[in-house]
Parts: C-alpha cells; structure tokens; sequence
C-alpha cells in the first residue's frame, strides 16, 4: 500500500505530468479565444469612452500590436504572474526612455537617462504627473497599484501579494501563481494601454518640437 501510494505521488510531481498540464494550457483554443474576446469586449467598451475618434482607436490598436503581443499572449493562457511581470517591464523601459527623451535636448539625453535609470515605474510616473502634467491621478494609482504588485510577484513576497489582492488573508508562498492567476487582470493591461499612449503622445509632441528649432 506504502508502495503505491509513493508512486501515485511520483506521478503527480513527474515532470511529464508538467509537460501535459502545459500543453494543455497552451493547446487549450476555445478558453484562450474566449479570454481574447473578452480582453477585446473591454477594450472597446472601456478605452472606447475615453478615447472615441478613429484616430485614437487606431493608435492604441498600434500599441497593443507593436507591444502587448508578450502580455496578451500570458494572460490568454493564464499565466496572470508572468503578464504582469512583463506589462511593467514593458511601461517601465519605455517610461525612462521617453521621460529623459521630454526633459532634456539630444546631446543630453543619454545623461539624463542614465540619472533616472534608478527610478521605479511610479518615480517616473511622478515626473510625469507633478512637473509634466502628462498623467492624472488615475494613471498615478494604477502605477503604484502594479509597482505594488509585481515586486510581490518578482520577490515571491505572500504578504504584499495577500495585502495588494485579498484583503491581507493569509497565503502560502506556494500559492502565490495560483492567487494571482484567478484575479482579473484585464484593467491592468487596459490601465498599461493608456499610460503608454499618452507617454506616446508627449514624446511625439516634443519631438515635433525639437524638429522645428
């Protein structure tokens, strides 16, 4: 009996019986094409109010092609910890880059970009909101929210994740995936659309600028 209830778990934690379940959440079309129907159901329903002409609807359908191919494709197949991980990466670069590309000329660039390479996603967002008036405090929240929550994720620190989504209740280390997979994490990368596209719209402005002195 000890015997088959050692194999019955060997089958369990067997790194084959991974390889299935990862197959299987990446084979799986009708879940992965109901959850991209549902991000595009909010997408037009949420950032359609906010952002109504065509020539805004298009260039956030730009972004999210030139940009959340990694994101969406994490979320689709439910890997809500990796998404997050890789949506701040994504807001955090382009953030350093274009905050030093709107603060200094182009021969100063690059030391001004060295000197913010330091800062967080929400230091740079407080640029941007208090001395450049770029981002409002919706934007400011929804970065300090996902700062919040992907050091949790990236430090594997229960309490933060327990304190950022459940209300403080306690959680395992090894629940850590499994907690951030069941939250919804479809404002987050609609809030990461919309810092992106008005970061887009300041650098453009300034380079339109720049080109005309």
């Amino acid at each position: 009996m000890g015997n088959d209830a050692s194999a019955e778990i060997n089958d369990i934690f067997n790194i084959k019986c991974m390889k299935k379940e990862i197959i299987d959440k990446c084979s799986d079309i009708r879940l992965i094409e109901m959850k991209m129907d549902q991000f595009i159901d909010c997408f037009e329903k949420d950032l359609g109010k906010k952002f109504q002409s065509n020539f805004e609807k298009g260039a956030l359908n730009a972004l999210i092609w030139a940009l959340f191919g990694g994101p969406l494709l994490l979320y689709a197949i439910g890997m809500n910890t990796a998404a997050i991980l890789e949506l701040h990466s994504i807001l955090e670069r382009f953030a350093l880059r274009d905050v030093s590309r709107i603060l200094a000329n182009p021969s100063q660039r690059s030391t001004v970009k060295k000197i913010l390479e330091r800062y967080t996603l929400p230091d740079l967002a407080r640029i941007l909101y208090d001395n450049l008036d770029i981002l409002d405090e919706e934007d400011m929240k929804y970065t300090k929210n996902l700062n919040k929550l992907r050091n949790g994720i990236a430090h594997r620190n229960e309490r933060v994740i327990s304190n950022a989504l459940l209300s403080g209740r306690n959680i395992s280390l090894l629940d850590i995936d499994q907690e951030v997979n069941r939250i919804d994490i479809k404002p987050h990368l609609l809030g990461g659309i919309i810092f992106l596209y008005k970061l887009s719209k300041a650098s453009e402005a300034i380079g339109s600028e720049t080109s005309k002195e």
